[in-house]
């Protein structure tokens, strides 16, 4: 599978807003929940100064040829060898933001595929969810962390369909 081939998933602005926590501000009046540790690390990401689109484009671990629980490195570096690149981490918040259409569903996680964050208790990804029902405050959409540390694997609960959102290496389709 070579990057030429994958289709865009959505094309997202980075640097709509200008500070942290101005994306939580604008997460929370969008009615998604915010989980304490995804605030956390939400509070020390790099927001981009000037408005940026990214193509961005969804791929299971099984689609990176992975039939086996994965660490979440050889993930990344299998992206990266197909020509796909890691989301810088706003991707998270701004994605939650512009797809606020995502279907409900318990098993439709999207994890974003960045650079892990450490903060307080380990390395993390942010998380979008969809979760049908009363569980979530609002809409039940929210933004999540996941666990990034080398020895969590990917797969395992998740089966290889655990999918992860990667930037595309262009802005046309």
């Amino acid at each position: 599978m070579s990057e030429a081939r994958l289709p865009v998933f959505r094309t997202v602005t980075l640097g709509i807003h200008a500070t942290p926590h101005d994306y939580l501000r604008a997460l929370k009046a969008a009615k998604c929940a915010v989980s304490e540790m995804a605030a956390d690390v939400l509070s020390t990401i790099e927001v981009s100064p000037v408005r940026t689109e990214v193509n961005l484009v969804v791929l299971s671990v099984q689609e990176l040829g992975f039939r086996v629980v994965t660490p979440y490195g050889a993930i990344r570096k299998r992206a990266g060898e197909i020509g796909v690149q890691v989301c810088p981490a706003e991707v998270g918040p701004a994605l939650r933001l512009q797809y606020l259409d995502q279907p409900k569903s318990d098993e439709h996680m999207l994890r974003i595929g960045m650079m892990p964050i450490y903060h307080k208790t380990g390395g993390w990804l942010f998380d979008l969810l969809h979760i049908p029902g009363p569980r979530f405050m609002g809409r039940g959409l929210s933004l999540g962390v996941s666990d990034a540390e080398p020895v969590r694997v990917w797969g395992e609960g998740f089966g290889p369909g655990a999918e992860f959102v990667f930037t595309s290496a262009s802005l046309s389709d």
